[in-house]
């Protein structure tokens, strides 16, 4: 199990924050240089870094996990 949470970062060519549609470990927010905006919940590690090293698949919500093989998603 590890640890995720949302987190926000800052979008230059937009000169504003915007939220990730991913989750991440602290670790990996702090590489992209974000801050969290969630309190953790925790994650199976199988789910981390399938597309991006130490964060979620886009959508991917960790408030409603199911159990088992499949993570959910938002739909």
């Amino acid at each position: 199990m590890a640890t995720a949470y949302r987190f926000r970062t800052c979008e230059i060519a937009a000169d504003d924050y915007r939220t990730s549609q991913r989750w991440a470990t602290i670790e990996a927010i702090h590489r992209v240089q974000g801050e969290p905006t969630s309190e953790g919940v925790e994650v199976s590690k199988g789910i981390l870094g399938r597309e991006v090293d130490a964060m979620t698949d886009r959508g991917f919500d960790a408030l409603h996990q199911r159990r088992g093989d499949f993570p959910s998603h938002v739909r």
